[in-house]
């Protein structure tokens, strides 16, 4: 099994924000992460039926380019 490590959280209030890192968050199943601009419904998202994306994960290699 996969295991990984969480290094960082940021959130940003606006999708023209800078982002913002925080040591902690609270995650609300079926919104995201409070503060964040998908859970504020600031951000660029598509409401539609269904689950969608309120937390985003990314390798740190993918991060390095």
């Amino acid at each position: 099994m996969f295991q990984g490590e969480l290094i960082g959280i940021y959130v940003a209030e606006r999708g023209s924000d800078d982002l913002s890192a925080l040591e902690r968050v609270d995650a609300v199943a079926g919104q995201g992460l409070v503060g964040d601009r998908y859970y504020l419904k600031h951000g660029t998202y598509s409401p539609k039926d269904g689950p969608d994306r309120q937390v985003t994960l990314i390798e740190i290699e993918a991060s390095k380019a």
